[in-house]
């Protein structure tokens, strides 16, 4: 039998005519999103290092005394899990006509009868422990003994076929079409058939936060100052350094989403990132993480060694940021703000030019300014929520004030810089033969940081500063006066 339409999740016979045997439902990708057993190993492996390590060794004593060492070195906490809503919904539907319904899966028993509180109809609890994985035959083997007289069985994975053969009807969360036509061939009565929560055109792209990626252009700045858009060699270096940051910064986010796993499920936007909604897989990411980080750092030395240190230093200073620095008011925006000036340290080197203390001074106040704008609206919303403390950082409600203070100073003292520059450097060096164009350059600064900053105090910023710049009319209207003035300037 072929899987059904993904848009339907009715059954296959009417609610009266479904047989009323006890309903076992598996729990990982079933019941939940995510692998419990995943999720305690980026836990541990994260935030208790040395608890991963001290369970490691258990591996040796069965995947069951893993799983619980697992679970005792990283307790998950079962409230903010993503649940699929759809099974539930089944579930409750057959609760209510006075089914039996008993959670029966392969996770650690304890961390199962967690999960099964927090939805409060199971009639009994059944997980791995002691020497038992249960899991497929053993699955089986302990549901026949438990119910002589038939059961039903919901899984989503192959290692559910001798379960769903030996049941007197299935139920099939998720699964592929030749486990669904395994399960037809065998002759099982299958109840429903409900879609697959993986595998969304969009989920990877957003875990990577592609959109991120224009941050990345800052890496042309020191080329195009230098006046080197002509230099192939030096733009083909760049565009190669662009994506080599990429590919690092995007592991970056994973890395950091991994950590943030807790917190994030309890923000109000946040718990929609894919990691936390469980839509992209914990397993997955914690693979994809340190390779891509590797493969960037063995790249980026073999491009330029400038540039692979430069590189080295933004991807430790994030695994410290994400280990613990973020959770320190305002060293976690100097820090924010030292990344975007990295990048300009990355393009110097890809371009082959030499570093402007004047541009790298500039580029720390903007992005620090920037910084606190995101920290300012995060706080607003905080205080319109009556909230008190910003989960996983160290700012409190009332701290809007001296966001405020900071980030507009900051933004100040950044125009100044920008002003000292023009006057002590870029004028008596004869760069440009029409300099009188660069004053535009100050103005236009003071614009797009006033803009962000009554955004920000109006609650009006949705994402980060820099990608609201990339796609606010405004401010790209600026950028392109900027960018026509620095070209007049250029005219020989």
């Amino acid at each position: 039998m072929v899987a059904a339409d993904s848009s339907s999740r009715a059954p296959a016979a009417a609610p009266e005519a479904r047989p009323m045997t006890p309903l076992a439902v598996d729990m990982d990708h079933t019941l939940l999103k995510t692998d419990l057993l995943m999720e305690g190993v980026a836990a541990a492996l994260l935030h208790r290092p040395l608890r991963f390590l001290a369970a490691l060794p258990t591996i040796f004593l069965g995947r069951p005394a893993f799983k619980r060492a697992i679970a005792k070195a990283a307790p998950v906490d079962a409230e903010t899990l993503p649940m699929r809503e759809d099974v539930l919904d089944f579930l409750r539907g057959e609760n209510a006509r006075g089914r039996e319904i008993h959670l029966y899966t392969a996770a650690d028993a304890k961390a199962a009868q967690a999960v099964a509180r927090r939805i409060g109809m199971f009639a009994s609890v059944e997980g791995s422990e002691g020497r038992r994985n249960l899991k497929g035959r053993a699955k089986r083997d302990a549901l026949r003994a438990r119910f002589p007289n038939g059961f039903a069985y919901a899984g989503d994975s192959r290692a559910d076929l001798p379960i769903w053969r030996a049941a007197s009807s299935a139920v099939l969360v998720g699964v592929g079409a030749s486990i669904a036509r395994a399960v037809g061939k065998h002759g099982t009565p299958i109840e429903a058939t409900l879609p697959s929560h993986r595998g969304l055109p969009d989920a990877w792209p957003r875990a990577l936060r592609m959109h991120q990626w224009v941050k990345n252009l800052l890496l042309f700045a020191p080329l195009l100052l230098a006046q080197k858009f002509w230099d192939t060699h030096a733009v083909l270096q760049t565009i190669c350094g662009v994506g080599l940051l990429c590919l690092a910064a995007s592991a970056g986010y994973v890395f950091n989403d991994l950590a943030d796993l807790a917190h994030d499920r309890r923000h109000p936007t946040k718990r929609l990132r894919p990691l936390a909604a469980g839509e992209v897989s914990i397993g997955e990411s914690l693979l994809f993480a340190p390779t891509a980080m590797a493969l960037a750092l063995v790249l980026g030395f073999a491009l330029d060694p400038g540039f692979g240190i430069a590189l080295a230093i933004y991807l430790g200073a994030n695994f410290l940021y994400t280990a613990g620095l973020k959770k320190l008011g305002f060293l976690d925006v100097f820090i924010l703000g030292g990344f975007y000036t990295l990048r300009l340290v990355m393009g110097a080197e890809t371009a082959m030019v030499e570093h402007s203390q004047w541009l790298l001074t500039f580029s720390m106040f903007f992005f620090i300014s920037l910084s606190l704008a995101k920290r300012h609206v995060e706080l607003m919303r905080l205080m319109e929520r009556d909230g008190v403390r910003a989960q996983g950082r160290g700012y409190r409600a009332e701290d809007w004030p001296l966001t405020l203070t900071f980030g507009a100073a900051s933004g100040v003292a950044a125009v100044l810089i920008l002003v000292l520059y023009l006057v002590n450097e870029a004028f008596p060096a004869a760069l440009y033969d029409w300099p009188m164009w660069l004053w535009t350059s100050p103005a236009v600064a003071s614009l797009v940081i006033g803009r962000i900053w009554v955004k920000a105090h109006r609650k009006e910023l949705d994402d980060d500063p820099v990608v609201f710049g990339m796609r606010d009319p405004a401010i790209l209207s600026f950028a392109a006066i900027l960018f026509v003035a620095f070209a007049l300037a250029s005219i020989r």
